[in-house]
Order: C-alpha cells, then sequence, then structure tokens
C-alpha cells in the first residue's frame, strides 16, 4: 500500500510459509547478478544466508544449488547477467537454473516469480494443501537499492480445475516461457498443473478484479487494456517516452506524473514539455533519500492508476511509461487491478509529508521527492562513452555462440555459427573504439585469462586445461573503451549439449569444494536444511579428496532415526543424499558404516514403496 513505514524485502516473498517447503519456482528478470540470485536461492530453501564465516556459508549455497537445481528456472534478457571481477567455482553451477531469453528486437524484461510449496510431512502439517504465490513486480535480481513496486497473492491447490484470469494468464505466460528452457525440468514442469487447481486469496487491491497481462515481442500490446479516457492518471516511471504520455495526455483530464531529473530534461520537445508541466498537471522527481550515502534511493517502481467517476484501475509490473513497455516491442508483464491504488493514496503515502501546509501554500512534499524544474541536458563524454558501449554489448550479445568439448584434449572450443559481412564489419568498427575480451567463466581468475574475441570471426577460440569440473556454459565478455577507459562486462550463455557431462561436471566441483568436515556439515544441511555446527576446516580447503584421514564418521552426530524422520518429512531428501554419495563412491571421504547404512535404508525404502502401491 506504499506506506514508507511498511517497506518490504522483495527476497522474503520467496521464502516458504510456515510448514511449507519449495517444490518448484518460476522467476524472470531483465538483469541478474549472482550475489542476488545466491540471496534468492537461500530464501527458496529458508536459509538466512547470514551464517558465521564463509566455509558456512559456502555450503548453504551449494546446499541450495544442489537442491535447487531441478526445481528452479531463472530466465533473464539474454546479455544482462553481470559479469564478476572475482569468480567463485560456485557460481558456475548456475547455468544449471539460469536460462537466457534472446530476442531479435526489444527485450525481455518482465520481473516475475511463481513459487509452488507444498506441505512438510511433520505433526500439525501433513493435511495442509499446497500453496501456489505469485509475484508482480518491477524488481530486477540484482542488489541494487531502488524504490520499487511489487504485488503479491497467494492461494491455496485443490482438487479440481480452477478458471480464472489469473490463473489463464499465469499459465499462458509459462506456456510460451518454459519451452526457451533447453534442459527442462520435470518438478517445473508440473507447476503448470499446480496453477490449474490453485483458488488465490486476493489482497485488497486485487479484489475487484485481479488479471495477469503480458505481451511477447510482436503480439498485441498490453496499451489495448488501458482505459479510453477518465478524470485523472497516475504515471510513475524511470523511463518515459513522449508519444506515450501525449497518449495519456489526450485521454485524461488532469495527469501525476512521477519520474526522474535527467529522464525528463531529455525530452528535446520544449513544447511538449511546457504541456505536461502545465497548471492542470503536477510532475515530480525522485531524488536520494540520503544523500550521505553511496547509492541513493532512485525511482525504478513501475504504476499506473486511472480515475473515473465510478472507479480505479491499477496497473503494476515491470513495463515502463513507454512505447516499447505498452505497444508490443519487449515482453512485459503486469497486474491490472481494481479497487486498485487510490491517487490520492499513493500521493499521500509517497508524495506529501505530514506537516501542516501553510496559509496559501502547497502540501510539503516527503525528503525523497520534489516537483520538476527543468535543467540543461548535456550527454557529456562519460555519458556518450557508457551509451556506446551498451549499444556495442547488446549487439555482441545477439550472437550466437556453440560449444564443443573433448574430454581428451581438456579443450573446449567455441564457434560462431555464421559471420555476415554486416557483422565483420560493425566489429572491425567496434575494435577501433573498444577492446573486446572473452574467457571461459571457470578460468577468470584474472584480465590475462581474456582471448581476443575477434577469434570468433576467423575460426574460434579454445580454451585449453579445461578440466570436466571447470566445463559451464558460462562465457564472460569484456568490453573496455580504449579512450575513455571504461569497459563493461557481462555474461552470455553458450549453446552446448553438456547433459552427458553435467553429473560428472557436478561431482567434480563438489569433490573439490568440500572436505572431510564440511561434506559432513553438507550432509546435515540436506537432512535438517541447515548444518549442526559449522564445518572446522575451509570448503575451498587444501585436503585432497582421496587423500588424509580415511574415515568419516558421518553418523557421529546423527541417529539412525533422525534420518529416518528427514527422509520422512521429504522423500525428496533420499534422492539428494544418494546424488551426494554418488559424487564422492571413489573417495575415502564416506565410511563404510553409513554406506551401509544408506544402502539398507534404500532397500527397505523402495520395499515400502512396493508394498504401498500393491496394497
Amino acid at each position: 500500500m506504499f506506506e514508507p513505514t511498511e517497506r518490504t524485502n522483495f527476497l522474503d516473498l520467496l521464502r516458504p510459509p510456515a510448514g511449507y517447503r519449495l517444490e518448484s519456482a518460476v522467476g524472470t528478470t531483465y538483469s541478474l547478478d549472482f550475489v542476488a540470485l545466491t540471496a534468492a536461492l537461500l530464501c527458496l530453501i529458508d536459509v538466512d544466508g547470514d551464517s558465521d564465516g564463509n566455509d558456512s556459508q559456502q555450503i548453504d549455497t551449494l546446499h541450495a544449488i544442489t537442491r535447487l537445481a531441478g526445481r528452479v528456472r531463472v530466465f533473464v534478457n539474454r546479455g544482462q547477467i553481470s559479469g564478476p571481477s572475482h569468480v567463485s567455482k560456485v557460481t558456475t553451477l548456475y547455468d544449471r537454473i539460469t536460462c537466457e531469453v534472446p530476442l531479435p528486437e526489444g527485450s525481455f524484461h518482465p520481473k516475475v516469480w511463481v513459487m509452488h510449496y507444498r506441505p512438510r510431512k511433520v505433526l500439525g502439517c501433513e493435511a495442509l494443501p499446497g500453496v501456489v504465490r505469485a509475484v508482480c513486480a518491477s524488481r530486477n535480481l540484482t542488489t541494487s537499492q531502488l524504490w520499487e513496486a511489487f504485488i503479491a497473492y497467494e492461494g491455496k491447490e485443490g482438487k479440481g480445475k480452477v478458471e480464472g484470469p489469473l490463473n489463464r494468464g499465469l499459465i499462458a505466460f509459462l506456456d510460451r516461457l518454459l519451452p526457451a528452457d533447453q534442459d527442462p525440468s520435470l518438478y517445473v514442469d508440473r507447476l503448470h498443473d499446480a496453477l490449474s487447481r490453485t483458488t488465490f486469496d486476493l489482497p485488497k487491491p486485487m479484489q475487484a478484479e485481479g488479471r495477469f497481462l503480458w505481451q511477447w515481442p510482436g503480439s498485441d500490446g498490453l496499451a489495448r487494456h488501458l482505459p479510453n479516457k477518465g478524470r485523472r492518471a497516475l504515471i510513475v516511471s524511470p523511463f518515459i517516452r513522449t508519444s506515450f504520455l501525449q497518449n495519456l495526455m489526450s485521454r485524461f483530464e488532469k495527469l501525476i506524473l512521477i519520474s526522474r531529473q535527467q529522464e525528463l530534461d531529455k525530452i528535446a520537445d520544449e513544447q511538449f514539455v511546457s504541456q505536461l508541466c502545465a497548471a492542470s498537471n503536477r510532475v515530480y522527481v525522485v531524488e536520494p533519500a540520503d544523500t550521505e550515502i553511496d547509492e541513493g534511493m532512485d525511482l525504478h517502481a513501475k504504476l499506473l492508476s486511472f480515475e473515473d467517476e465510478r472507479n480505479t484501475q491499477t496497473f503494476l509490473g515491470s513495463a515502463n511509461a513507454s512505447g516499447s513497455g505498452w505497444e508490443g516491442r519487449n515482453c512485459e508483464a503486469v497486474i491490472k487491478c481494481s479497487p486498485g491504488v487510490a491517487i490520492d493514496h499513493f500521493c499521500d503515502q509517497f508524495v506529501f509529508g505530514e506537516e501542516p501546509v501553510k496559509p496559501g501554500g502547497r502540501r510539503p512534499l516527503r525528503g525523497w521527492i520534489r516537483e520538476y524544474k527543468r535543467q540543461v541536458y548535456i550527454e557529456d563524454e562519460h555519458d556518450h562513452t557508457q551509451r556506446y558501449l551498451e549499444e556495442v554489448c547488446a549487439a555482441l550479445a545477439r550472437l550466437t555462440l556453440q560449444a564443443i568439448y573433448s574430454e581428451e584434449n581438456r579443450v573446449l572450443g567455441v564457434r560462431m555459427n555464421t559471420v555476415s559481412p554486416q557483422m565483420a564489419s560493425e566489429f572491425s568498427r567496434w575494435a577501433s573504439d573498444c577492446e573486446i575480451g572473452v574467457a571461459l567463466l571457470s578460468q577468470l581468475h584474472s584480465d590475462a585469462a581474456l582471448k581476443p574475441f575477434g577469434e570468433l570471426l576467423t575460426g574460434g577460440l579454445s580454451f585449453i586445461n579445461v578440466g570436466v569440473a571447470d566445463l559451464t556454459e558460462f562465457l564472460v565478455v569484456d568490453v573496455a573503451h580504449r579512450k575513455h577507459e571504461h569497459h563493461k562486462r557481462f555474461i552470455i550463455k553458450v549453446a552446448a549439449d553438456f547433459s552427458e557431462w553435467c553429473d560428472q561436471r557436478d561431482s567434480a566441483l563438489l569433490q573439490q569444494l568440500l572436505t572431510r568436515d564440511s561434506l559432513k556439515a553438507f550432509l546435515q544441511a540436506i537432512l535438517f536444511d541447515a548444518p549442526m555446527r559449522p564445518p572446522s576446516s575451509s570448503v575451498e580447503g587444501t585436503d585432497p579428496p582421496n587423500g588424509g584421514r580415511s574415515g568419516l564418521a558421518l553418523l557421529s552426530d546423527l541417529t539412525v532415526e533422525d534420518v529416518l524422520r528427514s527422509c520422512t518429512e521429504d522423500v525428496s531428501r533420499i534422492e539428494e543424499i544418494s546424488h551426494l554419495l554418488k559424487a564422492f563412491e571413489h573417495t575415502q571421504l564416506i565410511d563404510e558404516e553409513f554406506r551401509r547404512f544408506w544402502s539398507t535404508f534404500i532397500a527397505a525404502e523402495a520395499e515400502a514403496r512396493r508394498t504401498s502401491t500393491n496394497g
């Protein structure tokens, strides 16, 4: 409800309800960084992520990845995964979870999350129904500190089909999106079925009407859902386009616009700006609430609210106030709701302060907002260079690259399908201004690992000394301007058939990352969603996986009853533990006592399932 004293941490919306565990989830974002992705995964398994020391944090992260690799898919606009300056080996595993969406024109821009939770099999939770939660937001999966807006709603899973505009819209969106996943997940596929049987308990702004709306490039745009006319329109958007605002000004008596200073200053049409700032309208800009911090709370929320004599309609989601956002160029998603957010309520909470109005004066504004006063906008060299680099990076991200791996030679070759004369000409122009390098993410230990991108145009690149543990679909691209010393670094995925290597890669990485004590803590994390005690030796330690002390008493802090209770509560833990033991089957880190116990347990569990099926 936009009350400044009741802000919500977006990541908390991903946490399972009390008594539940995540079954599956799909998230979408325009941009992504691995720090925010890690935080999201930890929330999805209901771990705080603030464990003492790097060792416990790495255990939590590995637990989240190995549990969720088959349950979670995060779709991101191609070329918008931030390239790190320092690489942890763990991040190479994120290629199992992230899916890029390449669009020939426009951007993949929605910020939607759909989560399916199942009740734990513990006392008091056995009869609980499944829960589906959906979030439609302006928030990307990054660490940026910005003003954002979201709407969240959840419902209970039933047995019969539910026909509702929220269900239909989300199901159609997933049906269009999931084919882009090159490694389909059965858990994620079943999210479709859970949605079709969910009755949503709608929050107050959606109780008169709630619809999930989306557009795909080339399809009918979202603008067709906007009202034709009305009394007032509220537009909150960090990015605006003149044509979109002109259209709304012609249909509504009064317009209230909240945007950013520079965005409004960029408008070249002075006459239009004068009309926009006319006496009947109100134009505000957001500025940092605390000027003492490096990065203030700039605006990133997107919200449109419309009033006539009868009701209010609100649209909230990813779409900026532009043609690309509403007329079919980008992929976007919004929630249309009524009674929505009343314009006066929003202004009372976000725009106006609580101080009394002085005689003859206007209501005082809050500290983070002020009335727009036009300033001269001049694009300096820094702005021009940044825009040029973004154009180069966007063009590079549209390229399709393929990778082939030779285990015998320990070489990963990367090739471009075709090199058109236009592409060669464009690259020649970029190369005169920029130094463009590329590296395999797992080998990016320093800038020296970057190879000349131009080799892709003349036969391809070969990355040598690539062991199975180093395999990743992530390629880092670094574009540095020669003159102005600005650079951008981003990640793209190569098209690679690593299916035969995935399990072997994951096992090899776990053997590199886990020591004797941390393996024990990892097992405890699987069984109890957190290590019972922090490991005593480093996760990325120096202990050789096949050397040192031969016995690891994995049951020393546990009882057989502990394991049975945990695996009964969630049978999927059985598969997780079996995969972990398989990863270390040729090492001496698993003690014989636990191997015998687990073999007996698996046999007994399989027999119990057969008996239950036949009975």
